[in-house]
């Protein structure tokens, strides 16, 4: 797709509200990213925790590799794995795209917040003996690159799948920057715009919280922030505040992007009419006696299940963006 500077995007977007627009794109995706985490918190949802549990990596794990592997092909296509190249894979969860990746004898750092996704990553990597992968458990934001990744730098590739929730995203991006190497790539995976899943969470929120549901930021505008950040990089000056606020030299040439639109299919698959409700009530945080709520899931689920080779598939389109950088 053809990019547009910051310039003209914020102009548009001016240009649609009928406002200017004085705040940087970094700081609408903070105070975007900053909501999202505040409403998910609101919900008192014991499903937020849920992801540090085996059982959940598990899960991940088993739908991920059977019902989402156009989404993991497209990625390692970009990705190029070979023998000795160093890959960073930020958010790697149970190593879905991690494993593979080092199967093709990749040295793979996998950087994720949860203990049991790294567990799992390690166990399953055990199983096959595949080598050759680094586990870092930690939030990207919160994490030195000098100090924890000193030894693995530079990286040849950068990847973030569907794993950017972070505020400062900045200093997040001026940290990917720093850890690949000249003639390295980092490559951003986000949703853009709306999609059925969250139209069904703006239906689902009100009714079983009472509050509305407020979405992530999307696609464009981390866009917006690449972009931004390379233009801010042009300027010497500039150039010599990033390089300080990320902590060592950048590289000195200033990196191209590219954005390309490209359409998934999240799936998700159950046995039973009974796990897909057990399986939402826990995600929504809603017990069984509370029987209003209950029959809301249920109708939900009755709308979006299909039958599928004697299983359920809960199964809606994911647009979304690839963003690479090259340094």
């Amino acid at each position: 797709m053809q990019i547009p500077g910051p310039s003209e995007i914020k102009a548009k977007s001016a240009l649609e509200h009928g406002v200017a627009i004085t705040r940087t794109a970094a700081e609408r995706w903070d105070e975007q990213m900053r909501a999202w985490q505040q409403c998910q918190a609101a919900t008192g949802r014991r499903g937020l925790s849920a992801w540090e549990s085996a059982r959940a990596a598990r899960r991940y794990w088993e739908q991920v590799c059977s019902y989402q592997q156009e989404r993991l092909n497209f990625l390692i296509s970009r990705l190029q794995p070979a023998a000795g190249k160093r890959i960073l894979d930020i958010g790697s969860g149970p190593g879905v795209m991690a494993i593979p990746l080092a199967e093709s004898g990749a040295r793979v750092t996998a950087v994720d917040p949860s203990p049991a996704m790294l567990e799992l990553l390690k166990h399953i990597a055990t199983e096959r003996g595949v080598a050759g992968i680094n586990c870092l458990a930690g939030r990207w934001e919160e994490l030195d690159t000098l100090q924890h990744l000193d030894g693995n730098l530079p990286y040849q590739a950068v990847v973030a799948s569907l794993s950017l929730l972070m505020v400062g995203i900045r200093d997040c991006l001026l940290k990917m920057m720093q850890a690949c190497s000249s003639g390295g790539k980092i490559y951003l995976l986000w949703g853009r715009g709306k999609n059925h899943w969250t139209e069904q969470l703006s239906q689902l929120y009100p009714e079983l919280y009472g509050f509305q549901y407020l979405p992530k930021p999307g696609a464009g505008l981390l866009l917006e922030v690449v972009l931004e950040l390379r233009e801010g990089l042009a300027g010497s000056k500039t150039n010599e505040n990033c390089r300080k606020s990320a902590g060592c030299d950048l590289p000195s040439a200033l990196p191209e992007v590219e954005a390309e639109e490209v359409d998934f299919i999240y799936r998700e698959s159950f046995d039973s009419a009974t796990e897909a409700l057990a399986h939402f009530l826990d995600y929504f945080g809603v017990e069984e006696a509370d029987r209003p709520r209950v029959a809301i899931i249920e109708e939900f689920l009755r709308r979006n299940l299909k039958t599928h080779n004697g299983s359920l598939l809960l199964e809606h389109p994911l647009p979304a963006l690839l963003i690479t950088i090259s340094i």
